[in-house]
């Protein structure tokens, strides 16, 4: 439970947009940042990769399981530092200024993460209890609202006034830890 009540880390994500119009044209502002949400809203919620890794690398081969959902968590720890690491450095000017689309796919892979941790998550949890799968998930979606709610509180108190450094505990503070 503590790594999905970790799990909604970019819900802040419109607190830490406005930063990301400095590195937009002006002519192309609105839609660009439109763009960017829409890829990050597709990113988080497709889980189909997530799916199709878990499977494999749950499943018997021989008496032994093949990784576990650690392989999972490992995978979705890999992408979110990807992710979130180049936002930042677009952001801080460590890269130069990337175009829209190279920006949306920073996103999408930092977003993409999201379906990682979830399936791993979610699935183990159904599989472990199986006679209480819905109170199980209940409890988890709980914490995800409840996550987000202290993560926003949380940007507020200590990243309010720089949203880049909110950006790099992102990528360094992975949710596997």
């Amino acid at each position: 439970m503590v790594l999905y009540s970790s799990e909604h880390m970019d819900s802040v994500h419109q607190r830490f947009s406005l930063h990301l119009l400095h590195l937009l044209s002006n002519s192309q502002i609105h839609s660009s940042l439109s763009t960017l949400d829409t890829v990050s809203d597709i990113g988080a919620d497709c889980g189909v990769l997530s799916g199709v890794l878990y499977t494999s690398a749950t499943s018997w081969n021989q008496s032994r399981v093949r990784g576990g959902p650690w392989v999972v968590l490992v995978a979705g720890a890999i992408q979110c530092f990807a992710g979130y690491f180049s936002t930042w450095a677009a952001v801080t000017g460590l890269i130069p200024r990337p175009p829209v689309a190279a920006m949306c796919l920073f996103v999408f892979v930092a977003a993409h993460a999201q379906s990682f941790f979830n399936t791993a998550d979610v699935v183990t949890s159904v599989r472990n209890f199986r006679h209480f799968s819905d109170t199980a998930v209940g409890i988890m979606k709980g914490f995800l609202g409840l996550s987000g709610a202290i993560l926003i509180q949380a940007y507020q108190t200590i990243f309010s006034s720089k949203p880049s450094r909110y950006l790099l505990t992102l990528a360094i503070l992975t949710r596997t830890k």
